[in-house]
């Protein structure tokens, strides 16, 4: 796609006015942000979308975002220093900020909207044997990559990864969420927080936390812990 400046003069007032009006589908709101879904026509086609408007919990925010950058924008740029490492996230399309006396007052980014469902939700026994293996490889394999390429994601939890369907590739794991990525290397923290995360998951298996930790590394031998012996 071939995405002009006129494209977004044109669907950005018309996606302001459906965030200000209500109009728009609320997927999550709270005193951090609401993220919301609609759809723009950018270069002829529809496009569906996911909005994140961040909000300032502390005024101390205004403060410290000095020289640092909107939240909006920092996510921005981390989505984007993701995508060129060939990490699988969502595709960044817009990031609007209005300043007052140079403070950034409000903020908006919007994303494509990865189609399937995250993780957290998503119905594992449904899954063969062979996919259901893949998928967890597949997120180690990610946490792994972000590493390697001097990042950490302090916050990949299970609703933070959308699985894309994939008839060819097979269930695709997506992050949808890169507000946790740091531009420093912390080891292992990522897959200790999926790990934790997926625990609360209702499907999920010893087999799969093993198919998560070789995708992370593949090369480690892998020991089970002795569970304590109930007094």
């Amino acid at each position: 796609m071939k995405i002009s400046a006129q494209d977004w003069q044109q669907e950005w007032p018309v996606l302001l006015s459906q965030m200000e009006g209500g109009l728009l589908e609320i997927l999550k709101t709270s005193r951090s942000g609401d993220v919301l879904a609609g759809e723009v026509t950018l270069a002829g086609r529809v496009v569906p979308v996911i909005i994140k408007r961040a909000k300032r919990k502390k005024w101390y925010r205004y403060i410290n975002e000095i020289g640092r950058g909107s939240r909006s924008w920092r996510a921005w740029k981390k989505a984007w220093n993701l995508l060129v490492r060939g990490i699988p996230t969502a595709w960044p399309l817009l990031v609007m900020q209005r300043r007052v006396m140079g403070y950034v007052v409000d903020q908006a980014i919007v994303f494509e909207r990865v189609p399937g469902q995250t993780l957290a939700t998503t119905d594992l026994d449904q899954l063969s044997p062979n996919d259901r293996d893949t998928l967890f490889r597949r997120c180690g394999r990610i946490l792994r990559n972000i590493e390697r390429a001097g990042f950490s994601h302090f916050d990949p939890k299970a609703s933070n990864w959308i699985i894309e369907p994939d008839e060819i590739k097979g269930p695709t794991p997506v992050l949808v969420d890169v507000d946790g990525v740091r531009f420093y290397r912390w080891d292992t923290y990522g897959i200790q927080r999926l790990l934790k995360s997926m625990q609360e998951h209702p499907q999920y298996t010893r087999e799969d936390s093993l198919a998560l930790c070789q995708g992370y590394a593949p090369f480690t031998p892998m020991q089970e812990e002795e569970e304590e012996s109930s007094q």
